[in-house]
Order: C-alpha cells, then sequence, then structure tokens
C-alpha cells in the first residue's frame, strides 16, 4: 500500500511537472509572440504617423498650388478682359484721329490749290478783288489745318505707341503666365500623385496594424487564460512540489521501517 501510494505521488508529481512545463512553454511563448507583435504594431504606427504628416503636408502644398493656379487664372483673365476693352477703345479712337487726320489732309489739298493757283487758273482773268482777298487770308487757315493735321499725326502716333506698348505688356504677362502655369500645374499633378501613393500605403499599413491587433489581443487574452490557470492556483506549483517530496521522501521512511 505504501509502495502504491508512492507511485502515485510520483506519477501526480511526474504529471505537475509536464503540467508546469506545458504551462511555462505556453506563456513564455505567448509573450514572445506578444512582444513580436507589438514591435511589429509600433512600426507601423511610426509609418502611420510618417505617412499622415506627409499627407497633410502634401494637402497643404496642393491647396497652396491651387490657389496660386486659381489667382493666376482670374488675372490672365481680367487682363484680357482689359486688354479687349483697350483694344476696343484704341481701335475707336485710332479709327477718329486718323479720319481727323486724314480730312484735314483732305482739306489742305483742295484749300492749297484753290490758294496758291488752282482755282485762279480755272477762274482765269475774272478773278475779283474779293477773290484776292480770300487769297490772302488763305495762310491763316492753312496754318490752322496744319495745326490741326500735325495734332491728329502726333495724337495718332501716341495712341499707336500706346497701343504697342500695352500688347507688348499684355503678350509677356500670357507668356509668364503659361509659364508660371505649367510649372505649378506639373508640380501640382506631382503632389496630387505623391498623395495617392501614399494613402495606398498608408491604407495598407492601417490593414497590417488592424489585423496585428486583433491577433495581438487574441495572445494576450489566450496569455492572460493561460496565467490565471498556471500560476493562481493555491499553494504555488513550487509549493505542492516540495509538499509532495516531503510526502514523498516520509512514506519512503516508512518503507523502510516497515520492511526492516
Amino acid at each position: 500500500m505504501v509502495e502504491d501510494m508512492i507511485g502515485k505521488l510520483m506519477q501526480e508529481a511526474a504529471e505537475a511537472a509536464d503540467k508546469k512545463a506545458l504551462c511555462d512553454k505556453d506563456i513564455s511563448e505567448s509573450k514572445e509572440t506578444k512582444a513580436e507583435k507589438e514591435g511589429r504594431i509600433e512600426k507601423l504606427d511610426a509609418r502611420i504617423a510618417k505617412a499622415e504628416a506627409a499627407i497633410a503636408e502634401l494637402s497643404e502644398g496642393i491647396g497652396k498650388l491651387s490657389k496660386e493656379i486659381a489667382e493666376t487664372n482670374a488675372a490672365v483673365k481680367e487682363a484680357t478682359a482689359i486688354r479687349a476693352e483697350e483694344r476696343s477703345v484704341f481701335t475707336v479712337t485710332e479709327k477718329d484721329l486718323s479720319e481727323s487726320e486724314q480730312a484735314c489732309a483732305a482739306a489742305l489739298e483742295v484749300l492749297r490749290e484753290y490758294y496758291e493757283g488752282g482755282s485762279l487758273v480755272q477762274v482765269g482773268s475774272k478773278l475779283s478783288a474779293k477773290t484776292s482777298s480770300r487769297v490772302n487770308d488763305g495762310s491763316g487757315i492753312l496754318g490752322v489745318l496744319e495745326l490741326a493735321e500735325s495734332d491728329f499725326a502726333q495724337n495718332l502716333a501716341e495712341v499707336r505707341s500706346a497701343e504697342k506698348v500695352s500688347v507688348d505688356e499684355f503678350n509677356i504677362l500670357i507668356e509668364d503666365s503659361k509659364m508660371n502655369l505649367a510649372v505649378k500645374e506639373t508640380e501640382l499633378k506631382g503632389k496630387e500623385s505623391e498623395v495617392k501613393s501614399v494613402k495606398v500605403g498608408l491604407r495598407d499599413n492601417s490593414a497590417d496594424k488592424e489585423d496585428l491587433s486583433t491577433e495581438l489581443d487574441a495572445v494576450l487574452e489566450f496569455l492572460d487564460m493561460r496565467t490565471r490557470q498556471c500560476e493562481t492556483n493555491v499553494p504555488s506549483y513550487a509549493e505542492r512540489k516540495a509538499a509532495r517530496e516531503a510526502e514523498i521522501e516520509g512514506l519512503k521512511e516508512a518503507l523502510k521501517i516497515l520492511e526492516a
């Protein structure tokens, strides 16, 4: 009977040792898995934070570029409208001045012919004293018309010069705006493409983190369960082991006594 008790205690000790070894193995592996998954999640958090910061920076740049492009387009539109108005005014003014200059030139031509002899040739000897008086007065009229013609010509030249300056400035503005828009639109497309790429990476990292978090939750749940199963028994495994060994030693001593 004592031998049976000793054998039973030794069998229990072996089973307890196996159970303890399995507990230690499960807990150790779970802790390693927990640390590994937490490390991967930490790296993903860093990548996600970096991606979010990059997206915020790129989005700010996109907003700034979009605003600048809109402002440039608005400035071109306004300048085009102003140029069209200036061109319309110039066309009317040029026509008026040109016609006025031509009218003065035509009038001068007629009056010069009249006062300088063309009319005298036509009328011959029938020219009266009254006509001679008109000839004498012709220099004043011619002077006024010549001055008017000169003023119209000068104004016309100034208007045409101003128009040319405006056209040149407008063309420079348009060319500069085209180059500016081309650069900004290229930069904008680049940033938009980069945002899409970063967002794809962000989605992938976020999905990986979600999967790892689910796995980590399962590992933590298993670790908590095994810890409670293996380490919360009273008395502890070490205490039970010591008590069992003491009991076995006592039975062995009793067996020796009985055998003696």
